[in-house]
């Protein structure tokens, strides 16, 4: 009887020893297979901007309106805009979702010094700034922030350099119209 006991404790103990591993494997495979898909997903979104680029020879403005898209439905963005930069000015090159009284401003306004801006951060070397209230921000006195929230409704935003070597080329900027408090 005693043996028994021994057997079944013995059995008890091998059975959760499997269990724990089939569990871990189950973990691993489940990191692995959403590795997997986020690898699926990269090499899609390269793709269709390879798609886009040669559908496209000469004409950047497709490419940069895909990139931007993607940029925002990853990011839940309720509008976006893309920029570049020559050194001095910034000029929009793609804009999607944008509030029609702010569309209006920006086709009137393509161009704008960053001085006094939240971008002039991006040109003094900043990696990417996100602003949780812009109506609390630094800079919300600039013409272009001004009309930002208050024609656009942009209360946060989140821009990212596109650099070279280094050089500021342009901008991503995307805006959600609700503040976004950590």
């Amino acid at each position: 009887m005693a043996s028994r006991r021994v057997m079944a404790a013995t059995e008890t103990a091998a059975s959760s020893t499997f269990e724990q591993t089939i569990s871990k494997l189950r973990a691993e495979l489940e990191n692995r297979t959403a590795e997997r898909d986020e690898a699926l997903a990269r090499e899609a979104a390269v793709a269709d901007m390879l798609q886009i680029i040669n559908s496209s020879p000469g004409d950047l403005a497709p490419v940069f309106d895909a990139m931007l898209e993607k940029a925002m439905r990853l990011c839940k963005a309720a509008f976006g805009v893309m920029r570049s930069f020559d050194g001095e000015n910034f000029n929009t090159v793609a804009a999607s979702g944008l509030p029609d009284a702010y569309a209006a401003y920006l086709r009137d306004n393509p161009r704008f010094s960053p001085t006094g801006t939240a971008l002039a951060r991006l040109v003094a070397g900043e990696q990417l700034f996100h602003i949780a209230d812009a109506t609390t921000a630094p800079g919300y006195d600039a013409p272009m922030m001004r009309a930002l929230i208050e024609l656009g409704g942009a209360r946060t935003a989140l821009a990212v350099p596109l650099r070279q070597d280094g050089v500021l080329l342009g901008t991503l900027t995307l805006y959600r119209e609700r503040a976004a408090y950590h």
